[in-house]
C-alpha cells in the first residue's frame, strides 16, 4: 500500500511540481496588488484629509496652515473606514521620484507595520522642508515594502519631491553610497535643508545600506 503510493506520487510528482509553484507565483502577485491597493488608499486618504484642512482653514479666514501642522492635523482626524486608520493615522507626506515612477506615502515613525504599506521617517530628525536632516527609510522586496527596490536607479541631479501638507519641496540628489549598518552617521542633524533615503542593499539583503542624500532646489 505504502509502495503505491509513493509510486503515485513519483508519477505525478511533475504535476505537482508544477502546481504548487503556481500557487507561490499567485500568492506573491496578490501580496503585490495589495500592498499597492493599500498604498494607493493611504496616498488618496492623506490628500482628503489635506483637502478638509484647508478648506476649514479658508473658512476660518486663515492663510493656510505650515505644512508640517498641515500635515499633523489631516492624518490626527479617526477614520474606521480609511486604511490610515488601519495602518496608524501616521502619514505625514507623499515621496515622490519620477526617475524610479514612484509615488509612496511617509508614515511618521520606521516601525515594521509602517513599512509595509510606506516608507518611515526616522523620529527626532527634521521634517519635510525644515532646516536639518530629513531622513526616510524604506524597504527592498518583491511583496510587501518593495517601495525602494528601484532605488539604485536614482542618478545625481534627478528631483525628489515630497508632498507634506499644503506644500510640495523639491530636493535634488547630491550623493549616492553604500555603507555599512552601523554608518549611522548619515543620520546626523545639517545646517541646511537636506533629505536622506536609506534602504537595504543588495535586494533582499539586510548586509549594506543604500544611502541617497539630496538637498533642496
Amino acid at each position: 500500500m505504502i509502495r503505491k503510493f509513493f509510486s503515485l506520487i513519483t508519477k505525478h510528482l511533475g504535476i505537482i511540481l508544477i502546481a504548487a509553484g503556481c500557487v507561490l507565483i499567485a500568492a506573491a502577485v496578490s501580496t503585490k496588488l495589495y500592498t499597492r491597493y493599500e498604498q494607493s488608499k493611504l496616498i488618496d486618504d492623506y490628500r482628503s484629509r489635506i483637502s478638509v484642512v484647508q478648506g476649514e482653514s479658508s473658512s476660518a479666514g486663515s492663510s493656510g496652515l505650515p505644512s508640517t501642522a498641515a500635515a499633523s492635523s489631516a492624518v490626527s482626524t479617526p477614520s474606521s473606514q480609511q486604511s490610515s486608520q488601519k495602518y496608524g493615522d501616521n502619514l505625514i507626506g507623499i515621496l515622490s521620484i519620477p526617475r524610479i515612477n514612484l509615488e509612496v506615502g511617509i508614515g511618521k515613525d520606521v516601525s515594521a507595520q509602517t513599512l509595509k504599506y510606506a516608507v518611515g521617517h526616522f523620529p527626532k530628525t527634521a521634517m519635510p522642508g525644515e532646516k536639518g536632516n530629513f531622513c526616510v527609510a524604506g524597504h527592498r522586496s518583491y511583496t510587501f515594502g518593495e517601495f525602494f527596490n528601484r532605488l539604485d536607479e536614482v542618478q545625481k541631479g534627478d528631483p525628489i519631491f515630497v508632498e507634506s501638507g499644503n506644500s510640495t519641496f523639491k530636493y535634488l540628489v547630491t550623493e549616492i553610497k553604500v555603507v555599512t549598518p552601523e554608518k549611522v552617521s548619515v543620520l546626523e542633524k545639517s545646517s541646511g535643508r537636506e533629505i536622506t533615503l536609506v534602504t537595504c542593499t543588495p535586494v533582499r539583503s539586510d548586509a549594506y545600506r543604500l544611502i541617497v542624500k539630496g538637498v533642496m532646489a
